[in-house]
């Protein structure tokens, strides 16, 4: 999605990803210009992220900066030949040690995680017309311009690194996909005249952790996230964890706080998250701040007895969110381990129900808690984090087994940004 790069160039500054294209070997961008029309023109700005350019690249130029991702970060100038004789037979340019004029444009771990991302697009995203027939491993990346004027495919094998582009000199729709089918053919024609390997891959470098994060926020998870594992940089494995997730909240139409089981007038209002895991509220015609979220009604006190259920789970895994329900309902809730993790314990109302997958209350008419204990180990469950407390990414904040029996769980602790 173009959001993505835009919010990415946002983040990081436009200096500071024009000062990384300058260091790809990007030539024709430019810093200030001013045009035949008398008007400034700059690639510092977030149109970049997505190829608006003053001039545009060259073929050649992305090809050599898709090769050094490629390379595992090395960057090496693209040369036509590798050796130039005079007449009398001397060596007078000699092109062959591309240590000489190579240099490092970003880290080898940001270019794993970029190939290993780029893998995805041949084999499930925009450009699976691209994944070669010859089963040798290739990423890449498609690129289409406002009306199709513009069509790209770069892609790199283990091997060789090639671009693809389709258009014309003057703005003409091109309808094909076209593209992705040349650079396929192209490389799959290389790969058997010299005979790649299927097997031949990019080898992971040191520096890189498997993480489980929110697939919503990219934080750490906590109850009820929609997770998934991949590998992070080890120097920004996420530290803050997700506020976790509900799909709506219930509002006092009087307050405009979250609404207690003894408001006479309330609202139901959707809820989305940002990549910091802060929530909005869609539709709400009234100011508010991230304190709606927590703070119950202070006109209309919540009822004694309440149908409330609390539900909270440990780093390891997941338990589903709380569902609507009614006073008599059975509510059943399921209980999932990520990766690597087994449940240890669930613990309902405060007492031990062993390692179970699912639990449901019968006939609720009264408040509960469910706590989900997770473990990579095979040793006992860890104890809720203390919601003031920042959860550690390498080991379990020391704490009491037994879970609390009084006060609720926690919300997953701070983390309003990562």
């Amino acid at each position: 999605m173009n959001i993505i790069a835009v919010e990415t160039i946002t983040d990081v500054t436009p200096p500071v990803a024009y000062d990384y294209l300058i260091n790809e070997g990007f030539t024709t961008i430019v810093d200030k210009e001013v045009g035949y029309d008398g008007k400034v023109y700059s690639d510092i700005q977030q149109a970049t992220a997505l190829g608006g350019l003053t001039h545009g690249v060259t073929k050649l130029e992305i090809t050599a900066a898709y090769a050094g991702i490629a390379n595992m970060g090395e960057y090496i100038p693209p040369v036509f030949y590798d050796r130039v004789y005079d007449h009398d037979g001397n060596l007078v340019i000699d092109n062959r040690d591309p240590s000489e004029r190579s240099h490092r444009m970003c880290k080898k771990t940001t270019a794993w995680q970029l190939i290993d991302a780029m893998k995805d697009v041949v084999t499930s995203g925009t450009g699976t017309r691209a994944k070669m027939q010859s089963g040798i491993k290739c990423a890449g990346k498609t690129g289409t311009t406002s009306n199709s004027y513009d069509l790209w495919f770069c892609g790199m094998t283990p091997y060789y690194t090639a671009s693809v582009w389709f258009g014309y000199d003057s703005n003409i729709t091109v309808n094909t996909n076209n593209h992705k089918d040349m650079w396929r053919d192209i490389m799959d024609a290389i790969a058997q005249k010299e005979g790649h390997s299927p097997d031949k891959d990019w080898d992971q470098p040191d520096g890189l952790e498997k993480t489980t994060v929110c697939k919503m926020t990219g934080l750490l998870p906590t109850s009820g996230c929609p997770t998934c594992t991949d590998w992070c940089d080890k120097d920004h494995v996420p530290k803050k964890r997700c506020k976790g997730h509900t799909n709506s909240i219930r509002i006092c139409n009087e307050s405009h706080m979250k609404a207690t089981n003894t408001c006479p007038d309330t609202t139901e209002y959707p809820i989305t998250y940002d990549d910091q895991g802060n929530m909005t509220i869609l539709g709400a015609p009234f100011e508010y701040d991230q304190n709606i979220f927590t703070t119950p009604c202070p006109i209309h006190p919540e009822a004694e007895g309440g149908l409330g259920i609390e539900a909270w789970a440990d780093t390891g895994g997941v338990i589903s969110n709380v569902p609507e329900f009614q006073e008599g309902d059975d509510v059943t809730f399921y209980i999932t381990a990520n990766p690597g993790y087994v449940i240890s314990d669930v613990k309902v109302d405060g007492n031990s129900v062993g390692p179970v997958s699912q639990y449901t209350f019968k006939a609720v008419r009264g408040p509960h808690t469910i706590y989900a204990y997770f473990t990579a180990t095979g040793e006992g469950g860890n104890p809720p984090p203390d919601p003031n407390t920042e959860a550690p990414t390498e080991a379990p904040t020391e704490a009491p087994t037994e879970a609390p029996t009084e006060a609720p769980p926690p919300d997953g602790g701070g983390g309003d940004g990562g």
